[in-house]
């Protein structure tokens, strides 16, 4: 997020895609990745054959939750700072 001084209201600027209706968007897509490469993961590990390829997965898992926790992060931030200021 961007503090511009300058400005007359000194409010933060917060661009398009780091509006919260856009982050909670995303934390909903990645909730569904993370359940998508839960669910890979079990079924690669059911599957004899498959067990080779569950780093995939895995990978989907690891990704869509770090994606997640810090727009989760961001959001809770911003959300104490609007708090602290109404104080």
């Amino acid at each position: 997020m961007l503090y511009n001084k300058n400005r007359a209201s000194g409010k933060v600027y917060i661009p398009w895609h780091d509006a919260n209706p856009i982050c909670f968007t995303v934390i909903f897509f990645m909730a569904l990745i993370f359940l998508f490469g839960v669910s890979g993961i079990v079924v690669a590990l059911e599957k004899v054959e498959y067990n080779e390829h569950v780093w995939v997965p895995c990978v989907l898992v690891i990704m869509s939750g770090f994606v997640a926790i810090s727009i989760i992060t961001r959001l809770v931030k911003r959300h104490i700072r609007k708090v602290k200021e109404h104080l």
